[in-house]
């Protein structure tokens, strides 16, 4: 997967409600990983989070507006992590051997 541009928050009917574009700082480029602050939430999306029906997107690339190279996820509550969405991300191999 390509470094992700941005990261989204998307409605359950695949609105984007919230965008960040990810810039590049020095923490990221030595760890490789992504973060995003979201401050100042709507109420209406409060409760959209509170009920695990906001979604979260990591963006690599829009074509014509749309997503076209994106991963995401439900965000769903996490009793005891607080401040992760992901801590790792799987793809599979570009090419895959099979017996």
């Amino acid at each position: 997967m390509a470094r992700p541009k941005y990261i989204q928050f998307v409605d359950t009917e695949g609105n984007v409600v919230e965008e960040q574009e990810v810039t590049q700082n020095n923490y990221q480029h030595e760890t490789r990983k992504i973060c995003g602050v979201w401050q100042k939430i709507p109420r209406v999306y409060r409760k959209l989070l509170k009920d695990e029906k906001l979604y979260a997107a990591l963006v690599t690339e829009k074509i014509h507006g749309d997503n076209d190279r994106f991963l995401g996820g439900r965000v769903a509550k996490q009793r005891y992590v607080t401040t992760e969405l992901y801590s790792a991300l799987l793809e599979p191999a570009s090419q895959v051997v099979s017996c």
